[in-house]
């Protein structure tokens, strides 16, 4: 069995707020479902919202929609399982399959089913992606005969009227639960951008709700998050979430989005060993974790490159703590723009510099050099090849976004954030490697210091180089992840 939530990691999943609920106070989402479902409903289809719940079956969402036992999509990595046979949605279309046993129970000649809801997943981090997404199946569900003409002229409805004006394609695509399936593509700045999936209603999902001979449908998912976002021109998905009052009162309408800040945003580098199989998901999933209500503070996760940990030096192997069949991982921490008015900004960034021979001249690649350390560093890059030291190690860069405040909290200073993310990391693997330092925007947390090594500080308005202290404290341990 996979292993299950806890029960905190449950209570936590369980309290995020359903956007697409009215009963939690209004959001523009809201409107976009309603736009949605008189774009797509025609007259005398009897209209049928089914909402369900977040705790849903592993058969209603998988079993019953088709999945193969063995498809991927199953595993812990993208499904959270509460039980050995429940988890937390992760689409809405596990809204469906109680929604066709409802559909038998009391039938209708023509029905269109409305199933909005958060799902959630395990996700990378970056600003089109988050971990409890909002999604919207449409089902029509008919006695009559439905074909790809039906399908071609619901799609046209649909897009003309959520996102007037935009050219659209549909790419052929299989899913478990539709037949001719196809991903419905709408141009965004001369890119291709994915909103939906659709396909006529496959027949073996009808039956097994009890809906055989004599029924047909279209089966519609869309993406809500992203529709909201292309129609206000919103820049990220978790600003969707916001607390922020000049952010939260944009989001109770469609009118355009009036960005409120303009920082620019702050990179600090990390860098850890993890095991051989671990992905952008895996490491989104567990600094969400980490840093739990302040997860918003990171704006990217990415993996910039990976070493097989074979291939290090056993000085570099030893110094990282880390087995050969790890790898290290450079990935990417970003403090976007700050989204408040407020004067006084919360620290926004932080960089752990590990220990590694050969990477004592690496920094954080947003910072520019003196030329001084940039020629110092150059010679030190030469001089470790001329020695034949072809293993240096990638870094991990974090881009982390803040927001501004009124207060300045020590719990969720960037710093805090990196030694939650590092420790909770290596609480999911049994290795971790050392770090030189951890700085953060109003203080230098200085560990195990050598007279080579330097901090950083930074905020939203400037960047100062500073010198540390010499032979303070211990060294912090940065991570190995599972």
């Amino acid at each position: 069995m996979p292993e299950p939530l806890t029960p905190a990691q449950l209570t936590r999943d369980l309290a995020v707020r359903d956007l697409t609920d009215p009963a939690a106070g209004p959001h523009a989402l809201q409107l976009v479902v309603d736009l949605a479902v008189s774009a797509v409903a025609r007259p005398g289809t009897e209209i049928r919202r089914w909402l369900g719940d977040r705790i849903v079956t592993v058969a209603d969402n998988y079993d019953h929609l088709g999945y193969h036992p063995a498809d991927v999509t199953r595993d812990a990595r993208y499904t959270r399982y509460v039980d050995d046979s429940h988890v937390l949605r992760s689409h809405s279309s596990a809204l469906i399959p109680a929604a066709l046993r409802a559909l038998k129970a009391r039938p209708a000649d023509d029905v269109l089913l409305v199933c909005p809801g958060v799902v959630y997943r395990r996700d990378s981090i970056d600003r089109l992606h988050t971990g409890t997404p909002h999604q919207l199946d449409l089902w029509r569900i008919t006695r009559a005969t439905t074909d790809g003409t039906d399908l071609q002229r619901l799609v046209k409805s649909l897009v003309e009227t959520l996102l007037p004006g935009r050219r659209w394609r549909l790419e052929p695509r299989r899913h478990p639960y539709t037949v001719d399936g196809a991903q419905l593509d709408v141009e965004h700045r001369g890119e291709w951008v994915e909103v939906a999936e659709c396909g006529l209603a496959h027949p073996a999902v009808l039956a097994r709700a009890g809906l055989g001979d004599g029924w047909s449908g279209l089966a519609l998912g869309l993406g809500l998050d992203r529709v909201l976002m292309l129609l206000k021109g919103i820049p990220d998905i978790r600003l969707l979430r916001s607390a922020d009052p000049a952010v939260a009162a944009q989001l109770t309408d469609l009118a355009p989005y009036r960005p409120v800040s303009a920082l620019p945003p702050v990179r600090r580098d990390l860098s850890i060993a993890v095991a051989a199989d671990d992905r952008a998901e895996d490491l989104g999933d567990r600094v969400r974790t980490a840093l739990g209500e302040d997860a918003d503070v990171v704006e990217s996760v990415e993996i910039r490159g990976e070493t097989p940990c074979a291939r290090l030096p056993p000085q570099a192997l030893a110094r990282l703590g880390a087995a050969e069949h790890q790898k290290t991982s450079w990935s990417a921490w970003c403090s976007g723009p700050s989204t408040g008015r407020c004067p006084t900004p919360r620290p926004t960034s932080c960089e752990i510099v590990p220990t590694l021979p050969s990477t004592r001249a690496a920094r954080t690649s947003g910072h520019a050099r003196s030329p001084r350390s940039a020629r110092a560093a150059k010679r030190r890059e030469a001089a470790t090849r001329a020695a034949g030291d072809a293993a240096r190690i990638p870094l991990l860069a974090m881009r982390i976004r803040t927001r501004s405040s009124k207060t300045t909290s020590a719990r969720t200073a960037p710093a805090s954030c990196a030694r939650r993310i590092s420790s909770a990391i290596e609480r999911n693997a049994r290795s971790r490697s050392a770090v030189k330092s951890i700085a953060c925007g109003n203080a230098a947390v200085n560990a195990a210091v050598k007279p080579w090594s330097r901090a950083w500080m930074s905020h939203s308005f400037s960047t100062t180089r500073v010198r540390p202290r010499h032979g303070s404290g211990s060294a912090s341990p940065s991570s190995t992840t599972a």
